[in-house]
């Protein structure tokens, strides 16, 4: 399992990370405000998920300036994924809308690759 993220918040800031929620802490990405570039060295990715295997909210926090940013999935464009033997995964893409506790919104793209275990 996976999740991606490319978000843009309204004061500026853009953000692209990385993670894996089996391996909390884990992570690759940049968060980038104005000149400035933040190499993101740690990503912890957590969702809820529905019956149908939609996101329905999601939280994404990169270090080490600790941006925590609270997702709401808007709209899906979700893929399942089969190989030829027989492994499933569903890929839950979403356009979404995130928000950081000190009030600062954006949106942006989501997507969680979430295989499935028989």
């Amino acid at each position: 399992d996976w999740m991606w993220s490319g978000l843009h918040l309204d004061d500026g800031t853009h953000t692209h990370a990385v993670g894996v929620p089996q391996i909390p802490g884990f992570g690759v990405g940049y968060i980038q405000r104005g000149d400035e570039i933040t190499e993101i060295t740690s990503v912890t990715a957590t969702q809820d998920v529905a019956d149908n295997g939609l996101i329905t909210t999601a939280r994404i926090e990169s270090g080490p300036d600790k941006l925590i940013l609270d997702v709401e999935p808007l709209a899906f464009g979700p893929i399942l994924l089969v190989a030829p033997d027989g492994r499933v995964s569903h890929f839950a893409r979403a356009m979404c809308r995130v928000r950081d506790g000190s009030g600062r919104e954006g949106r942006g793209w989501v997507e969680w690759n979430r295989n499935q275990r028989g």
